[in-house]
């Protein structure tokens, strides 16, 4: 074998554990604490639905590696329409069920999905984002 095909298949080498080592450091960087997302949840601002004004209105939340846009319609101090128009979420598509939840109880305190804990609290950071726009107290 030549310097240069030596050379070449140890840069090779080299990169392929450069890479796994970056995969490793994002996927480290990615995990959260029970505690640390008890703590994040807590930090929802319950808003009052009631002291919404009537109009449509547009959330975002980004918790890496997540990312949500939603839109809300409010009428009458009620939440009429709630959509998920963006969800980047790696494995955290089974919280899109706090769309209806949040519709139903009419409000943003509602339980986290299981195994999509990270997605839960972006999505209700951008419901709550988008109801702070319509807050008129």
């Amino acid at each position: 074998m030549s310097t240069r095909r030596v050379i070449h298949a140890a840069g090779r080498a080299t990169l392929a554990l450069l890479a796994a080592l970056a995969a490793a450091i994002v996927l480290c960087s990615c995990q959260v604490s029970p505690e640390r997302y008890r703590a994040m949840k807590d930090e929802i601002e319950l808003v009052d639905v009631s002291t919404l004004a009537d109009g449509n209105y547009e959330g975002h939340a980004s918790l890496f590696p997540v990312d949500v846009k939603v839109e809300l319609g409010v009428r009458g101090g009620r939440l009429v329409s709630l959509e998920l128009v963006k969800h980047f979420n790696g494995q955290g598509q089974a919280a899109e069920i706090l769309v209806d939840a949040v519709l139903e109880t009419q409000s943003l305190d509602v339980d986290v999905v299981a195994g999509a804990t990270h997605s839960s609290i972006t999505i209700l950071k951008a419901i709550e984002d988008a109801m702070k726009k319509g807050a008129t107290l």
